[in-house]
């Protein structure tokens, strides 16, 4: 699936992050320098590769560490000429022949030879459409925003960010985190409407969150905290409200385990039967510590951009093991 993210590719969640690279051993400008800033080890064999003349167009050259591995991705000669669209071509074709065998399984790209290429983005994204949007993986194309994030600004904070293994937040305490956001927070705004709805813990024939959807009077409120009285007895949820949808801890698991599995929570990740409650789950889900808000989109020039969250847990600890692999030519 290829999505179109706005926002900043050292945030990704993706497994892998592509290095947009020249084959003559140079990375001075835009994301290339922050790259060789974080893993000078990759910069280092990146530099031996240019220089033994074992990477050119068409190349690849993987770098793994425990937890992103680093695609250097040519899409110029020399660091002084711009970047051609037959080399993005040649590149991209190499990635769909050989991202099965290196078990990529997601994927976060820049805008391939903009920039510091000088590529019209009109020209290049078909180009990536043609060879990414069919592939069985997560394929996230991050936009270039003026004004936007500076990389570089919080270095020493993104080297800890990309270099360590993220914590593996088990099921329990996103849980745990939900609950105590209900109970300092009972009342939410819908991020699309902003209309205001509220959430509380309840316990049927299993626990789970309860949303009143809409504000009540205190006439509803008495009719539906007798219905809660009756259910939660009944250990059921028997007496619906029209006014409320009960959420059990089952679909939530469901939908950690997909936001663990995507990086990120939008109406493409729901688990099936809480697509129609996106805006409220990501209104509720945005005052967890390790979700950002984000714009995603099928498409750049789509008008329908959605807002979502990306998924960025605080690292663990660091990691130190790293692995080198060379995507060879055609």
């Amino acid at each position: 699936m290829l999505t179109y993210v706005r926002g900043n590719l050292f945030d990704s969640p993706a497994q892998v992050l592509v290095n947009t690279v020249n084959t003559v051993g140079v990375m001075g400008k835009g994301i290339a320098l922050t790259f060789k800033s974080v893993y000078p080890e990759m910069f280092t064999k990146y530099v031996a590769l240019c220089e033994s003349k074992q990477f050119d167009i068409g190349n690849l050259f993987l770098y793994k560490t425990q937890n992103k591995w680093i695609l250097n991705f040519p899409t110029k000669k020399h660091w002084r000429n711009p970047s051609k669209l037959e080399y993005i071509e040649r590149g991209l074709q190499k990635f769909v022949d050989t991202y099965s065998e290196q078990n990529i399984v997601s994927i976060a790209f820049p805008q391939l030879g903009c920039g510091n290429g000088e590529l019209l983005w009109e020209d290049v994204e078909p180009v990536m459409q043609r060879y990414l949007r069919a592939l069985p993986i997560n394929v996230f194309v991050y936009l270039y925003q003026r004004g936007g994030e500076v990389e570089h600004r919080d270095l020493a904070g993104m080297r800890t960010w990309l270099r360590s293994e993220p914590a593996a937040l088990p099921f329990d305490e996103f849980w745990s985190d939900i609950k105590d956001v209900v109970r300092t927070k009972p009342l939410f705004r819908e991020v699309i409407s902003e209309a205001t709805f509220s959430a509380s813990i309840v316990r049927y024939d299993q626990e789970g969150l309860l949303l009143y959807l809409k504000e009540r009077t205190w006439a509803e409120e008495f009719r539906d905290s007798v219905r809660d009285f009756v259910n939660r007895k009944l250990r059921t949820w028997r007496l619906v409200s029209p006014r409320a949808v009960f959420v059990p801890e089952d679909s939530l698991l469901e939908l950690w385990q997909a936001i663990r599995f995507n990086g990120f929570c939008y109406s493409q990740t729901m688990p099936v039967g809480l697509e129609e409650l996106t805006p409220y789950v990501i209104s509720l889900l945005r005052e967890l510590p390790y979700f950002r808000s984000i714009q995603l989109s099928a498409s750049d020039k789509s008008p329908a951009v959605e807002l979502g969250l990306q998924l960025h847990v605080p690292a663990a600890k660091n990691s130190s093991s790293e692995v080198t692999v060379e995507m060879g030519a055609e």
